[in-house]
């Protein structure tokens, strides 16, 4: 199986289980709908 490459943030993220500091990612305010998929 073959993964995409990941940026430095998202590896810690996805594969090192951290966190966004509170109230500060990306997609706080967003309420838009839709599918959001893994990027792994």
């Amino acid at each position: 199986m073959s993964f995409k490459k990941l940026t430095a943030a998202e590896e810690r993220v996805i594969i090192h289980k951290g966190t966004e500091a509170p109230f500060s990612g990306e997609y706080y305010d967003n309420a838009t709908k839709g599918k959001y998929f893994c990027k792994q």
